[in-house]
């Protein structure tokens, strides 16, 4: 399913907090499943400099793998919010042909540590996640 928004229809009802999008741009709505979500490029990188998957920043912060701060953060998100939480939408863009997100990262890595690991002998509710991306770069597929 997939509709077509302005960046005003966006605001306000984005999960898990409102944003502001600062560009008047059209936006395209993809539902796809959240184990797709997994597979998208996190725009934050390692050590080495390479960009990884949501999937893999999941399994290093469910290995003690991130800073502290963050660590805490993502564990909070997974243990508290993310198990309560009946939908999540992330936004992406297209970047050297592979799809980044560059919003609902900490969700998304959330999500996916309860989803991937089991974190705590958690379930994740979420079976779906709405992915917004300019229409300017062609409808989203994963």
């Amino acid at each position: 399913m997939a509709v077509n928004l302005s960046s005003k229809e966006v605001q306000d009802w984005l999960n898990p907090w409102p944003i502001k999008l600062k560009r008047k741009r059209r936006w395209g709505l993809a539902v796809i499943p959240i184990s797709h979500v997994a597979k998208f490029t996190c725009l934050w990188k390692d050590g080495n400099g390479d960009q990884k998957t949501i999937g893999w920043w999941a399994d290093r912060a469910a290995k003690g793998g991130v800073a502290d701060d963050r660590q805490h953060y993502l564990h909070m998100l997974a243990r508290f919010q993310v198990p309560v939480m009946s939908s999540l939408t992330v936004m992406a863009m297209k970047k050297d042909g592979a799809w980044c997100l560059i919003d609902g990262n900490y969700h998304s890595i959330a999500c996916m540590m309860i989803v991937r690991n089991r974190y705590q002998g958690l379930k994740c509710r979420l079976r779906w996640a709405g992915v917004l991306y300019p229409l300017t770069q062609g409808p989203l597929q994963v």
